[in-house]
């Protein structure tokens, strides 16, 4: 993928904070960040 066609980390962090981290598919609703086993991490899916 080119790098014109992604967003920037700044808009994709902005972006999941708007959305509580929550996915916006109307029939999904799952959560996008969950924990990891290592304590200061954390895994993003969304």
């Amino acid at each position: 993928m080119q790098d014109r066609n992604r967003f920037r980390q700044a808009d994709i962090n902005i972006l999941a904070k708007r959305a509580a981290n929550i996915c916006s598919n109307p029939d999904c609703g799952a959560l996008t960040i969950g924990p990891t086993d290592e304590m200061a991490k954390s895994v993003s899916v969304g």
